[in-house]
């Protein structure tokens, strides 16, 4: 069973995240993702932590997914280097 992951990538396929129900903590802070669509995470209803990297947020991103993922959504900013 799946309970935690962090996953690098700069687009999120729909069905990458679906069947991990007992998935508890996801991070996104090494990827660069410009958008995250909460109903991509509808599936997950164990989660608990939730982690992307800020600095590579679209504008009104982050406002997005406080108000979607409220206690659960950590921020946190690294410059990713290639």
């Amino acid at each position: 069973i799946l309970e935690s992951t962090h996953i690098k990538c700069e687009n999120l396929d729909v069905d990458l995240l679906k069947g991990l129900h007992n998935l508890e903590e996801l991070g996104f802070e090494f990827s660069r993702l410009k958008e995250l669509d909460p109903k991509m995470l509808a599936g997950l209803t164990n989660l608990k932590s939730l982690s992307v990297n800020e600095n590579e947020l679209n504008d009104g991103q982050k406002e997005i997914l406080e108000k979607e993922f409220p206690g659960i959504i950590q921020f946190k900013a690294f410059e990713i280097v290639d």
